[in-house]
């Protein structure tokens, strides 16, 4: 009986021990904060595929990602007419050019890595038609 028991004990411990909720209280009483402490048994990892952001500009499929970036940032201009180019510029929120490149089917890599954190605009011309996106900068 002593080992069933012991054993339990043993049991719960290691259950408690996997996650520990703390709460704050204030002067009167009232709960101001709860705190969950995990364990490195208990953390559950999560993985983040890159979704691409995609527009379509008539028969045009325009694909960014990712964004936010961390400096270098993709995108495919798809759909593109025959003999038909388009260009991609990456502005300050000033409207000061940073960067050009041309749009084309495979990914072109745009590369801010050398600029501070902060919010840019990415303009893409193709086909006639133009669209811009806000760009996040890490």
């Amino acid at each position: 009986m002593k080992k069933t028991i012991f054993l339990f004990l043993l049991l719960l411990s290691c259950c408690i021990a996997s996650a520990q909720v703390v709460f704050g209280y204030d002067a009167a009483g009232n709960r101001i904060s709860r705190t969950i402490t995990l364990t490195r048994s208990a953390l559950v990892t999560k993985t983040d595929s890159v979704k691409p952001a995609t527009e379509m500009l008539g028969d045009i499929q325009v694909k960014i990602y990712p964004n936010p970036t961390q400096g270098r940032l993709s995108v495919q201009v798809t759909g593109l007419p025959e003999g038909v180019t388009g260009t991609l510029g990456i502005f300050t929120l000033q409207g000061q050019l940073l960067l050009r490149g041309e749009a084309s089917s495979s990914p072109t890599e745009l590369d801010i890595s050398g600029q501070p954190a902060g919010t840019y605009i990415l303009k893409i011309d193709a086909g006639g038609k133009s669209t811009t996106w806000k760009i996040i900068k890490q």
